[in-house]
């Protein structure tokens, strides 16, 4: 991770024409604010997402139809949310009724927490104790 922080910090004092030092004195490792960050030198400007990929395009010499941006995960249409929030919850209440049909059966509850406590069969702490009477 200090060779990470290190590129970062090297990156930076580069793009700013800043000794090492001098970023240090500026930046302190810290996190900044926008305004923060301008008044300090370690910003050219403020905005969001859309200003700094009009920049970057900029900076790359390319026009508006001469790049493409796709956002992840993809935004689902009216119809995809709704069936996704209802599939959820319908999945929610199937689980909920079979341990509720499991509360209801000895047999199935046995089966149900032994079946828990198997996943968990690694796991093994002995404590010392005393105990005085």
């Amino acid at each position: 991770m200090d060779s990470v922080y290190l590129e970062f910090r090297e990156d930076v004092a580069k793009g700013r024409n800043l000794e090492l030092a001098s970023l240090d004195s500026l930046a302190e490792g810290r996190v900044w604010t926008g305004n923060q960050a301008m008044a300090r030198g370690l910003v050219d400007t403020l905005g969001g997402i859309d200003l700094a990929i009009r920049l970057a395009a900029a900076d790359a010499n390319l026009g508006k139809d001469e790049y493409d941006l796709a956002y992840y995960p993809r935004e689902k249409d009216v119809f995809e949310f709704i069936v996704s929030k209802f599939s959820t919850r319908f999945s929610a209440l199937a689980n909920l009724s079979d341990n509720v049909r499991a509360l209801q059966d000895p047999q199935a509850l046995l089966k149900y927490v032994k079946n828990y406590f198997d996943r968990f069969e690694f796991l093994q702490t002995i404590l010392p104790t005393s105990i005085d009477a």
